[in-house]
């Protein structure tokens, strides 16, 4: 009889903890994107790196494009 009553025990147990948790809800932020300066860097296996990075004259390499983008870019 008691394995019987040990679910039920634990169910209620189980209830009241769950009742005793305060229920938080997540903070919402807003994050504005701002501004932001877009440009596109191409790269081609048949570009050179000291090309532009343009669609007509692609970089070879992505460690080329990498290097491209501002260091004051958070």
């Amino acid at each position: 009889m008691k394995m019987l009553l040990y679910p039920k025990n634990f169910l209620v147990l189980w209830v009241f903890l769950m009742l005793e948790i305060p229920l938080t809800h997540a903070q919402t932020s807003v994050y504005t994107i701002g501004n932001p300066l877009v440009q596109e860097i191409f790269v081609s296996p048949l570009g050179n790196d000291a090309a532009a990075g343009t669609s007509v004259a692609p970089l070879r390499t992505l460690t080329a494009a990498w290097n491209r983008i501002p260091t004051s870019t958070p």
